[in-house]
């Protein structure tokens, strides 16, 4: 076999007298290698710790050896194909987000009631280090800031979180069931349904006198036994400026509203739907938020239409 006569023989071997690779393909060759070594380990390990050395072991594996290859390896120089007009410039943007974590918002020190905004004006400060961060991914200029002049740029974001307002009491008459929550899973024993059906049958809201200017309908929780898991009362209603009136009336039940902080959630939709989707969210918000707790004093749902829903939750602050 003939060799090069510019090159000697050991010139051209390596690591286990392997040939070295040519300088054109070790850009791509070794992170190649490099990946398939990488995923190869992390998918394994991941593979038994979750599903252990069982019948599906192979499989398992050898599918998530090759998914995390294909995510993992580095085929492509986005900004450079999008510069080039072979990559969409709008999913490489979507691919380039950078999650930016916000605070929950929080009443002023000292302040012992609701915050009044659900907007944050990002300072200075915050905007030059959210920059900062999405530089690396997104390629984003890093804003400049003159520091006798103040901030360079401003930023509002919408904070996904409910408003907190002071409602004072008030008095919502109509008719009332006892029930929980586990029952309400249950088709065959709830009452919510049956106690809505009958209050727009029998027309309660036209029924009963003394209403005032609030002509909305209200679905009031009160009396509760304990939390969110034990009983309570409901009262389908409208509200009243005089509840001795209103109580008289054969069949009606008053729930006097406490004044306090309230959590404001908000749904649009079609019923039940609406409604049920809606406290999902709060269920997953004070999961979500265990530092802010419920009063479990008088909560209510607030209809403005057969389409949208305010649910108020009584919190302590």
């Amino acid at each position: 076999m003939n060799q090069p006569s510019s090159l000697a023989p050991s010139s051209r071997k390596t690591f286990f007298g392997l040939p070295k690779l040519p300088a054109r393909s070790a850009a791509w060759v070794m992170p190649l290698l490099l990946s398939l070594l990488m995923t190869f380990i992390v998918s394994l390990i991941s593979t038994v710790r979750v599903a252990g050395f069982s019948l599906d072991f192979l499989r398992l594996w050898l599918s998530a050896w090759a998914l995390s290859w294909v995510v993992a390896f580095p085929t492509l120089n986005l900004r450079e194909q999008v510069r080039d007009g072979a990559f969409r410039a709008d999913l490489y943007h979507r691919l380039s987000v950078y999650p930016v974590p916000i605070p929950p918002l929080r009443a002023p020190p000292g302040h012992r009631g609701c915050a009044q905004a659900t907007d944050i004006m990002l300072s200075a400060v915050g905007t030059h280090h959210a920059s900062l961060a999405l530089r690396p991914r997104a390629g984003a200029p890093i804003p400049s800031t003159d520091p006798e002049r103040g901030p360079a740029m401003t930023a509002t974001i919408t904070f996904p979180a409910p408003t907190c307002i002071q409602i004072p009491a008030f008095s919502v008459a109509g008719i009332s069931v006892r029930t929980r929550n586990s029952e309400e899973m249950n088709p065959a024993i709830a009452r919510l349904g049956g106690l809505w059906n009958r209050f727009f049958s029998q027309s309660w809201e036209r029924l009963l006198p003394s209403r005032g200017d609030d002509g909305r309908i209200f679905g009031v929780y009160s009396a509760y036994e304990s939390d969110e898991h034990g009983a309570f009362d409901v009262t389908a209603g409208v509200a009243v400026a005089e509840p001795n009136l209103a109580q008289a009336v054969p069949g009606a039940h008053r729930v006097d509203i406490e004044a306090c902080d309230y959590l404001v959630f908000t749904g649009e939709g079609e019923m039940p739907q609406m409604v049920i989707d809606t406290w999902m969210r709060i269920w997953h918000y004070f999961a979500d938020n265990p530092q802010v707790q419920r009063r479990f004093g008088t909560d209510f749902e607030a209809y403005e239409g057969p389409d949208k829903v305010a649910i108020h939750v009584g919190v302590v602050l």
